[in-house]
């Protein structure tokens, strides 16, 4: 199976890097450079897990993250940050985000975006349909 990660960075290094780092034979990783982007690439394809940062140019991390959701639009997503108080990443996750990783820990965002992929590899082999909680309007993964 071939998972699709949208990688949404401003930093133009860090996310070549980034991209290298995730991309594997069973991963694609797309890439954007700001939070306008990266909703404008989420409205248009599926993805299976979306990683961004928070403080970004044009569109901020979590402001794409609430846009998304009021627009009908829910991926597991993983902040990875190096600005982001214990107050943000509780109301982000309160808000459906999957995990708030801090920068530079690479490590610990890959066994995030690894859980995400594990877990939909074992509905896809079973065949469940993912379940919405129509309450949080969230796809549980």
């Amino acid at each position: 199976m071939k998972w699709e990660l949208l990688l949404i960075e401003d930093e133009e290094s860090l996310l070549e890097l980034l991209a290298e780092l995730l991309t594997e034979d069973d991963i694609s990783v797309t890439t954007a450079s700001n939070g306008q982007e990266g909703l404008a690439l989420m409205r248009e394809r599926h993805f299976d897990v979306v990683v961004s940062d928070i403080s970004m140019p044009v569109l901020d991390g979590a402001s794409m993250f609430f846009e998304a959701k009021a627009a009908g639009i829910h991926y597991p997503h993983i902040f990875f940050s190096a600005h982001v108080g214990p107050e943000l990443s509780e109301d982000l996750k309160l808000a459906g985000a999957y995990a708030v990783v801090p920068k530079p820990y690479f490590e610990k965002l890959s066994a995030e975006i690894n859980s995400i992929f594990a877990r939909k590899e074992l509905l896809h082999r079973e065949n469940f349909i993912p379940l919405v909680n129509s309450g949080l309007n969230e796809v549980v993964i």
